[in-house]
């Protein structure tokens, strides 16, 4: 055990050198703060890049003209490919897909952040009807700012923290036209259980799945099988970003557009579709 805790910090300094290993340590030490590296102020200078070029604004793909302020829960590192439009693109790919063939009239945002997806989505009329959900304070903050610079305040709902009964007291006139949209990092496995399928079994999901977080496999195993039991599913594939669609970052070098455009996520992520049977 001894022994993969030094490969590890020995590995981290190989890749990343020294002041990596530092943020390892100060990370391992609940220490809330990291020295910026040299991939860092690559994707500083990407994003200064394009702020400068889209005015804060998305600029390509479904969510293209939603305005956001420069700032995020998780830190900045995913404003570049939020406002190119790359972001979780085959997500915002399939919401519009399913959309179009269901006619869903509400979308229901559960760990909306800052509200990037939904507030696009409304926006950009995709959904008449938004409904959200966040506990963190400084994302709520930022949700409502985010709201205000697209004047559309009055379409979607934000509520704290999600779960059957406080989404049971929501009006939904319809469930059948309903779609969720669930990121909650892990807590997908402990708020949809049977009783909460039971009770949405007739509306549709998209859910990012964490099972890296979750050291239990008998209940990311339930999880499924649950799911398998109301609705019929789809890996929603992560297909190849274009790293050339926006033409004004062409002079930008490959290098550091690749960074820019990185989600800074610890590992490859899924999220699943699911179509009630």
């Amino acid at each position: 055990m001894q022994k993969n805790k030094v490969k590890k910090y020995l590995d981290t300094y190989k890749y990343g050198g020294i002041i990596e290993l530092i943020n390892r340590i100060l990370n391992k030490l609940k220490i809330g703060f990291k020295f910026k590296t040299q991939i860092d102020r690559k994707k500083d200078f990407f994003l200064n890049k394009v702020i400068t070029l889209s005015n804060s604004k998305v600029m390509a793909g479904p969510y293209k003209g939603t305005e956001f302020m420069v700032k995020s829960h998780w830190g900045s590192y995913d404003m570049s490919s939020k406002l190119i439009g790359s972001y979780e693109r085959h997500v915002q790919d399939k919401i519009i897909e399913i959309k179009n063939q269901k006619e869903f009239e509400t979308i229901v945002n559960i760990g909306a952040g800052e509200g990037y997806h939904i507030i696009s989505l409304i926006k950009n009329n995709h959904f008449n009807h938004g409904i959200a959900f966040e506990i963190d304070r400084e994302s709520q903050k930022l949700f409502k700012n985010n709201l205000t610079l697209n004047n559309i305040e009055k379409k979607i709902n934000l509520y704290g923290e999600a779960n059957l009964e406080s989404i049971k007291n929501i009006s939904i006139e319809n469930y059948k036209k309903t779609l969720f949209l669930i990121d909650i990092e892990g807590g997908e496995f402990n708020l949809l259980n049977e009783d909460f399928f039971k009770y949405f079994k007739e509306s549709y999901f998209i859910v990012e799945l964490h099972d890296f977080m979750i050291k239990d496999h008998i209940k990311i195993k339930r999880f499924h099988d649950i799911v398998n039991n109301y609705f019929n599913t789809e890996l929603i594939k992560n297909n190849s970003i274009n790293l050339f669609e926006i033409e004004e970052l062409n002079l930008v070098s490959d290098n550091v557009r690749m960074l820019g455009l990185s989600e800074n996520r610890p590992t490859k992520m899924n999220w699943l579709f699911m179509e009630p049977k």
